[in-house]
């Protein structure tokens, strides 16, 4: 069994890590989200900015790390765009709390469906993939045949009709 889970909005908490990043690090206030992301991305990438080891852990969800202590190994992260960004979050959030660390795909500029597809059968099936973005959902589930597909709603709102709906992994069987 393999679990590919997006990272932004499914394990961590993007909204609170941007506000911390605002208050603590580096101001960028009347921005969009993917703005800030390339400005913080070229930030990371000059040694602008910087994360110790830890100073993120707190950013991911509890239940998350719940659920890769009871899946090790079999976890899988995806993530999407802001090479430098990504790799240092993932770095400073998972420093020594899950052994070994998992997994991590950065599909860059690809879009996860895509990415998907053309490596899942290097993982073990079944197969089971949770994202937040809808589209995300969507192209994976129109080019992965047989992936198990979760929306994860941190934000409480109603999900979508097409997979079963998780606010939390405390919600799968």
């Amino acid at each position: 069994m393999t679990w590919f889970l997006d990272f932004d909005r499914t394990i961590f908490d993007t909204d609170r890590f941007i506000r911390y990043v605002h208050t603590n690090h580096f101001r960028s206030h009347g921005l969009g989200e993917g703005a800030i992301g390339k400005i913080w991305n070229e930030q990371v990438e000059s040694g602008k900015l910087k994360f110790f080891p830890g100073e993120l852990t707190s950013f991911l969800y509890q239940d998350a790390l719940k659920f890769f202590k009871r899946y090790p190994g079999k976890c899988v992260i995806m993530t999407y765009d802001n090479l430098a960004l990504q790799k240092a979050k993932i770095k400073s959030s998972f420093f020594e709390v899950i052994m070994p660390e998992p997994e991590v795909l950065y599909t860059l500029q690809q879009r996860k469906g895509h990415f998907l597809e053309n490596i899942l059968k290097r993982f073990t099936m079944p197969y089971r993939f949770v994202d937040d973005s809808v589209d995300e959902l969507s192209l994976v589930g129109e080019s992965c045949m047989g992936v198990e597909i979760y929306e994860m709603r941190r934000d409480g709102k109603v999900g979508g009709i097409d997979y079963p709906t998780l606010k939390s992994f405390d919600d799968l069987p």
